[in-house]
């Protein structure tokens, strides 16, 4: 019997098309736990009983423990604004060297948007930091998380957007993967140095999360994330991701 025969591979490894509903349930699943966290810390219904449980273990662990407080400094400033306008800048800047200014524009509009809304629930909510730790000092209020809801904004999109507007090839699932620990990472630092509650963090990286997901449907809309072929390469219909 005659086997036919496997079609040959591409020199890049295009990405499967993400279906519109499974972004759209993420999206409104990470709103609604935003909601229910942000209406509980709003109206004061709950008794911080998970928050003082938790601030309380991670800060008796971190005053035994100098190298797990060094590490959460270390991470905690990848979730700066100072580094993530950095990392902005110099994105926008390489997209517009690669011919794709509208997706360095689209990162600079989802770093605008997360910061504003983080600036207004911080302002409306005026939850209070946690008391007692003296590992580090943080001004402002507490909720949402601004390195957390910047850093899964910021990193999210970009990741989208690198892997949406440019040749990526066998590294996709690690650069995927990679954004969602540092993400995670970073947001755990915050805890770790006491300027947070756990729900602060939970909170903030839910608000990226539907941010990033808010704007994968603007992209979608107006085909800014799409498979660009290389000098002489051609790509199917089908290589589009949106």
């Amino acid at each position: 019997m005659r086997r036919s025969r496997a079609p040959a591979k591409s020199g890049v490894l295009l990405a499967r098309t993400p279906d519109p509903r499974t972004v759209a349930g993420i999206g409104i699943a990470a709103l609604l736990l935003f909601c229910v966290l942000l209406s509980m810390v709003a109206t004061r219904s709950h008794n911080n009983r998970v928050d003082e449980f938790v601030a309380a273990r991670v800060d008796s662990y971190a005053r035994h423990n100098d190298t797990a407080v060094r590490a959460a400094r270390a991470m905690t400033f990848f979730g700066s604004t100072m580094w993530l306008s950095i990392v902005v800048i110099l994105s926008t800047f390489v997209f517009c060297l690669r011919r794709r200014p509208v997706a360095g524009c689209q990162l600079i509009g989802v770093a605008l948007v997360s910061s504003g809304a983080v600036a207004v629930v911080k302002r409306l909510v005026a939850r209070p930091r946690p008391l007692g730790g003296t590992i580090a000092h943080a001004a402002g209020y507490a909720f949402p998380s601004g390195h957390a809801t910047n850093s899964t904004a910021i990193y999210g999109m970009l990741t989208m957007l690198v892997l949406g507007t440019t040749q990526f090839g066998r590294p996709r699932r690690a650069l995927e993967i990679g954004t969602g620990v540092l993400i995670i990472v970073i947001a755990a630092s915050r805890v770790v140095l006491g300027v947070h509650w756990v729900t602060d963090v939970i909170a903030g990286i839910a608000l990226g999360v539907f941010i990033d997901a808010a704007a994968w449907f603007f992209l979608r809309r107006y085909r800014t994330l799409r498979w660009r072929p290389g000098r002489g390469e051609t790509l199917p219909r089908s290589s589009a991701l949106m």
